[in-house]
Formats: C-alpha cells, sequence, structure tokens
C-alpha cells in the first residue's frame, strides 16, 4: 500500500497529492531535495516554493497534481534545467551535491527523464526500435565511435522482452506502433542510459503501470508525475490487482 510522505508540505499546498510506493523500498537515499524555489522569467513569477522531498532506492515515488501544479516544472528543473529557471535550493544525489547546468550533466550524474511528450521530445518516429532504444546510450555500443549492429539487436531485444514492447521486430519503425508501445521505448530507452534516479512525466498516460512497478529491477530509484490521482494509486496496485 502507498504511504504519505512526510516533508512535503510545499507540495501538497499547491494541490500536488505525493504517494509512495515501495516494491523494494528502505534503502539508501539516492535523491534528495531541500527548500527548492524555482522561478520562471518567461512568466515572471515563481513556479515551485520550498520543495523538500527525497527518494530512496528501491521506491517509486508519485506527485499527483493538475496542468499547472508544478509536476513537469519541478521534473525539468531538476533534470538540468532546460527551461533556464532561476532557482535556489539544494539536491544532493546519493549523498553529493548535484546542481546540474544541463540535462548532460544530469545524465552523467545517474539522473534520467521521460517527458510526457514522447513524439515531439522522446522519440524519433521515423527510426526504428533499436535506434530508439539504444540512442540516449550509444557509446556502450559503439566500438571505435561505429555502432555495433548485433549489440544493438541483442539490447534492443532484451527491453523488448522485459518491457512487453509489441512489435514484430525491433527494426519496426517505431511511428507504427501504439501509443502505449512508443511509451516502453522511451522508458527502454532512458533504462539503457543506467541511471541511479529515474524520473517519468505522466507514465502511465498510455497504461505502462505494471512496466514501472517492476522498475525496482533495474535497480533504479524513480519519481513520477500524474495528472490524475487515480493513476497514481493505480500504479500502486500489486499486479493481481489488475
Amino acid at each position: 500500500m502507498p504511504r504519505e510522505k512526510a516533508n512535503v508540505e510545499a507540495l501538497l499546498a499547491k494541490g500536488i497529492k505525493v504517494l509512495i510506493i515501495c516494491p523494494q523500498g528502505g534503502g539508501e537515499v539516492v535523491l534528495e531535495v531541500k527548500h527548492w524555489n524555482a522561478y520562471d522569467p518567461a512568466v515572471g513569477r515563481t513556479i515551485l516554493k520550498d520543495v523538500n522531498f527525497n527518494v530512496r532506492k528501491g521506491e517509486i515515488v508519485g506527485f499527483a497534481g493538475l496542468m499547472g501544479s508544478g509536476r513537469t516544472e519541478l521534473a525539468l528543473s531538476l533534470f538540468g534545467n532546460p527551461k533556464g529557471y532561476r532557482i535556489n535550493g539544494e539536491m544532493f544525489v546519493r549523498g553529493k551535491p548535484g546542481h546540474f547546468g544541463h540535462p548532460r550533466d544530469a545524465i552523467k550524474g545517474g539522473m534520467a527523464y521521460v517527458t510526457e511528450d514522447r513524439k515531439g521530445a522522446g522519440l524519433i518516429l521515423i527510426q526504428d526500435v533499436k535506434q530508439n532504444i539504444t540512442l540516449a546510450n550509444l557509446r556502450e555500443i559503439a566500438r571505435r565511435s561505429v555502432v555495433d549492429s548485433n549489440v544493438e539487436v541483442q539490447i534492443a531485444e532484451q527491453y523488448r522482452r522485459s518491457l512487453n514492447i509489441k512489435t514484430p521486430t525491433v527494426e519496426q519503425k517505431v511511428g507504427n506502433l501504439s501509443g502505449g508501445n512508443q511509451q516502453k521505448v522511451s522508458l527502454g530507452k532512458w533504462l539503457f542510459v543506467k541511471p541511479n534516479l529515474l524520473i517519468l512525466d505522466e507514465p502511465t498516460r498510455h497504461r505502462c503501470r505494471r512496466e514501472i512497478r517492476n522498475l525496482h529491477h533495474h535497480d533504479a530509484a524513480c519519481a513520477g508525475g500524474y495528472e490524475h490521482h487515480h493513476d497514481l494509486i493505480g500504479t500502486a496496485r500489486s499486479p493481481g490487482d489488475e
């Protein structure tokens, strides 16, 4: 069963509900955020104020709030701040200070981010499944700066099976897949980075609940943002409840 997380008054005040799912929780603190504030110069106002929470290894921490409540803004501010928010506060990744000035720095620091906009920012629809899954970690499969196509297929097949991606072949164009299977490809892409912390924005929009609950098998803590609290509660259910 989910339990409420302490020290999230600022999130609750903005209408964001917070639940924690602990498939294998209780491990080391992977991410800790203290007195986190963000000002968005594009709109001329503070969008996050005094946010405090932590995520432990094996936990899935979910934030549920409507559009405009700060879910996506919180995720982006942690993952390299690509929107250029003015941020102050403290963030620790596995006990070490972790302010990241660019998403690539966040990736090097052990973080990954699965965007809600899979078509516009998460996937290359004209490329195939294997190319998308390996895209964020090409160094892992390259030999002398050349991608090893055999290894690429092996890695893609591994994630196709573990995430139950329904495709006749990993050489199928991602644009031909259903929305749910595209979401799983996006998830596999960032799992292949092998992060300590995986941030997901609207992860269950296309019903990937079972795959998200099983993320502890990939040895990653997880923080997810949900627009509707029933999606978050649905993620917390055991597989037998579905």
